[in-house]
C-alpha cells in the first residue's frame, strides 16, 4: 500500500487531476470498498477467491503484473503448463508421478540423510529468478503450516534459521552452522525446448546439465581419470567422490 500511495501521489503531481487515478490504475483485490476509496474504478478490479494464496499465487489474478510483462499469449501458455501438471498429478500412478516422487525424495533426504537444505540450480538464464521465487514460496508455506490435526504450529520463518549462498542463477539454502560433511541435495533445472534456438547451444547446455548430474551422482575414480590419459600429477585434482557414496 505504501508503494501504491506513492504511485498515486506521483500520478496526481504529474497529471493534476483526481480522475487520473480511475483512468490509469487497476487493482488486484477482494476489497471493493477500499479500492473505490483509493480512487480506482471497481470495474477495473481483478478479484480472486478466498482460497487463493498470497503474493506468490502467480497463476491467479495476482499474476496480473506477470501477464502484462510477458503478454496474454505467453501467460495462457504458462496456465496451460500448470493445468497439464495438475492433470499429471491427478491421474498418474505414484511410481511415475513427478510431484509425488519429488515429495518422497524430500522425505528421503530429510529423514534418512538428515538434510536440512535443498539446492535449486537452474541451467538456464531464463530461470535465473526461479530459486528466489521458490525460496519465498517455501518461506510462506512454512510460516503458515498446520500439523496433521489442524493445529497451528509455532510459526517459523525459514529465514530465521537458514542463510543463503549462491548468486542470481543458483541458490542453495544452508543452515547457520553446517559441517562440511552434511548432505545438501540439489535439483538441476533446464528448459525444453529452447525458447531462443541458436545453433547447437541448447544441446551443449543440456549435455552439461546431464554431465553435472552424473558427476555429482557417481563421481570419478583415479583409475577412470587415468584411463582418460590424464598425467599422474593431475590425477588427485580430477578425482572426486560421488555424493551418493558418502553414507
Amino acid at each position: 500500500m505504501t508503494n501504491a500511495r506513492s504511485a498515486r501521489e506521483w500520478t496526481l503531481r504529474t497529471l493534476g487531476d483526481e480522475r487520473a487515478v480511475a483512468k490509469h490504475f487497476v487493482a488486484v483485490s477482494t476489497n471493493a470498498a477500499e479500492v473505490g476509496k483509493f480512487g480506482i474504478d471497481t470495474a477495473n478490479m481483478f478479484g480472486f477467491w478466498d482460497w487463493v494464496g498470497g503474493r506468490y499465487s502467480m497463476d491467479s489474478a495476482i499474476g496480473l503484473s506477470t501477464m502484462i510483462a510477458i503478454g496474454p499469449e505467453h501467460f495462457r501458455a504458462m496456465l496451460a503448463g500448470f493445468h497439464a501438471m495438475d492433470e499429471h498429478f491427478r491421474t498418474t500412478p505414484f511410481d511415475r508421478n513427478l510431484p509425488v516422487l519429488l515429495g518422497l525424495l524430500t522425505v528421503w533426504y530429510r529423514d534418512f540423510f538428515g538434510a536440512q537444505t535443498l539446492g535449486v540450480m537452474p541451467y538456464e538464464q531464463y530461470l535465473k529468478r526461479f530459486p528466489a521465487y521458490l525460496q519465498q514460496l517455501t518461506m510462506e508455506v512454512e510460516r503458515k503450516a498446520r500439523d496433521a490435526r489442524r493445529r497451528h504450529r509455532r510459526p517459523r520463518h525459514r529465514a530465521d534459521r537458514l542463510g543463503r549462498a549462491g548468486n542470481q542463477r543458483a541458490a542453495l539454502l544452508l543452515p547457520a552452522h553446517s559441517p562440511g560433511h552434511d548432505a545438501h541435495p540439489l535439483r538441476l533445472h533446464r528448459l525444453s525446448p529452447d525458447p531462443q534456438p541458436l545453433g547447437r547451444h541448447h544441446d551443449l547446455l543440456l549435455a552439461n546439465v546431464l554431465a553435472q548430474a552424473e558427476a555429482l551422482a557417481f563421481g570419478k575414480t583415479a583409475d577412470e581419470v587415468r584411463a582418460e590419459g590424464t598425467a599422474e600429477r593431475l590425477v588427485p585434482h580430477r578425482t572426486f567422490e560421488a555424493t551418493g557414496r558418502r553414507r
